[in-house]
């Protein structure tokens, strides 16, 4: 399917179409008829997987299993050539993981997140037009609309990798308490 079906022209009423929230749906929308769409949402998926990857490594790591998992399920939906965003089904796991944090110990670094989410909940990505093609002519600000799953994933692994490298805790960290056991994450080592 990665490599084959994915690639057809309206399999799956298209890749391209305004609803597929993936790398591939994205980079299809950007450069509609283009041969080197796919060959770049591959590359992309695999850009993806070079990240998500060690982010999730390292949150199991310092015990944030829930977060390793999430940061598995989003990157798994990313390079699916087909995320329909009736897949996203992760994100109701993510808002009761925020809600939770954020109850402990309301911070920016907890609530900003849920606003996020929130936001996207409004269905942001079904307000520019879809089927028929129309996605070939979005402008800009139905491209962002219409890819904010993925470009606000994408956004979250970028801050979570540069936070992580910097050996500053991740988002889902700055509550104090580690749902596991009840001591910091820090300290269970």
């Amino acid at each position: 399917f990665q490599l084959g079906s994915a690639n057809i022209p309206n399999f799956a009423t298209g890749a391209s179409y305004g609803r597929n929230e993936s790398l591939n749906g994205m980079i299809q929308r950007f450069l509609p008829h283009s041969d080197l769409a796919f060959p770049l949402a591959v590359l992309a998926g695999l850009a993806c997987i070079a990240v998500a990857l060690p982010i999730a490594r390292t949150l199991y790591r310092r015990g944030d299993n829930v977060g390793a998992l999430l940061v598995t399920a989003f990157c798994g939906l990313l390079v699916s050539p087909i995320s329909w965003t009736h897949h996203w089904v992760w994100l109701a796991p993510l808002a009761a993981l925020l809600v939770s944090r954020a109850v402990r110990g309301p911070k920016l670094a907890t609530i900003a997140p849920i606003v996020a989410l929130a936001a996207l909940g409004t269905g942001l990505c079904t307000i520019p037009p879809a089927g028929n093609n129309a996605e070939q002519h979005w402008n800009i600000v139905q491209q962002l609309l219409g890819n904010c799953y993925v470009l606000g994933t994408l956004a979250v692994f970028a801050v979570l990798a540069v936070r992580l490298h910097a050996g500053r805790p991740s988002v889902v960290e700055l509550a104090e308490l580690s749902p596991a056991i009840g001591t910091p994450a820090a300290n269970r080592g």
